[in-house]
């Protein structure tokens, strides 16, 4: 029995400083795991609130040119555009109604801007010279952004040709 003890008091703790070691090794192993995976769901949550901004934008501007050209419920709504040509130097709203229920609520702003006439290109029948009046045809800058509380924004411009 005297030698059994003797062996173990031999002993060094070699193997208590290994286990600590190893135990430290996979301890950063883990917080860096943590802290990337973190990372990672806070990005895809940007780019998913961006893909709604978006999305959101793109709906406002489609419903906007759906009630100028007359394809909503609505037959077409020249007034959207007479208030630009009429006042080009500010910008018209117009008021949407997209939203999204829940906390994450998006406001979409829709604006229609006078950019410029346009003159017909020959070969177009509005350019035909038969001593009648020559029809002229504008250009349009509507510009949708829609927001969400988080701060997460997109704003889209898109040019329509009214003729």
């Amino acid at each position: 029995m005297n030698s059994h003890y003797r062996s173990i008091k031999n002993e060094q703790g070699a193997a208590l400083v290994v286990c600590l070691v190893t135990l430290l090794i996979i301890t950063i192993i883990a917080a860096s795991g943590i802290s990337t995976a973190s990372l990672q769901q806070k990005m895809a949550a940007n780019i998913q609130q961006q893909n709604e901004t978006f999305q959101a934008t793109e709906s406002g501007i489609d419903r906007l040119i759906n009630v100028i050209n007359g394809t909503a419920a609505t037959a077409g709504d020249s007034v959207i555009l007479n208030s630009a040509l009429n006042t080009p130097t500010t910008s018209v709203s117009y008021a949407n109604g997209l939203s999204r229920s829940g906390s994450n609520e998006i406001t979409v702003i829709t604006e229609v801007n006078f950019l410029a006439n346009m003159a017909a290109l020959r070969g177009n029948s509005l350019d035909a010279d038969e001593n009648s009046t020559i029809i002229p045809g504008y250009r349009f800058i509507v510009t949708g952004q829609a927001t969400m509380p988080s701060g997460a924004s997109t704003q889209i411009e898109h040019g329509i040709q009214y003729d």
